[in-house]
């Protein structure tokens, strides 16, 4: 997911709050940008999450009305990660590095060493957590729903297959990922 050696950081196109705006996918071209990849890559990622916890959602831990909240918040969380990711430097200075490692930790991984699918799986954790926090649930049902939305299914060997069928799977009025206004001077580099 890195861009290419011969590529300076300041030839690298910034992310914008807002996100791109066209859905490449949906008019039959992949992704011809790194930040392309991350938003289709972070739609995907959120739709597997979300699927896992469909069950939770029609037992009635949480409301038609709530799930937008929770979609949004696993589409940015792992957007926010896949961007980290792309922009890393691996400097003892970059403030990527505490960003990932946090969210790694979340997945329990210990040390300095950054797995990137501990860091996904970390965000897609803060993201259910911040949702259970939001709406106020129970300690309970939170619990249950990070438990369900962690991401079992991706993995390293993750086919091209199982890919292709979550993106067809990611619904049109899903908006596309945004990063927070807080992160967006780490991605200044």
């Amino acid at each position: 997911m890195r861009q290419p050696a011969s590529e300076s950081p300041s030839q690298r196109r910034k992310p914008t709050p807002q996100g791109p705006t066209t859905r490449f996918w949906e008019v039959g071209r992949g992704p011809t940008t790194a930040q392309e990849f991350a938003v289709l890559a972070a739609m995907t990622i959120a739709m597997s999450a979300r699927n896992w916890v469909e069950d939770l959602h029609a037992a009635g831990s949480f409301s038609d009305a709530q799930a937008p909240g929770l979609n949004r918040r696993l589409r940015n969380r792992a957007y926010e990660v896949l961007l980290a990711l792309e922009h890393f430097d691996h400097g003892p200075t970059d403030p990527l590095a505490g960003f990932l490692v946090r969210r790694a930790e979340l997945d329990g991984q210990t040390g300095l060493e950054i797995e990137p699918i501990a860091a996904l799986r970390g965000a897609i954790r803060e993201a259910v957590r911040d949702f259970a926090r939001v709406e106020q649930m129970p300690a309970s049902t939170a619990q249950k729903l990070e438990e369900a939305a962690d991401l079992q299914t991706i993995t390293e060997q993750t086919s091209a297959m199982q890919i292709s069928y979550l993106i067809g799977m990611v619904p049109r009025y899903w908006e596309l990922p945004t990063i927070d206004l807080g992160l967006e001077g780490m991605f200044a580099t």
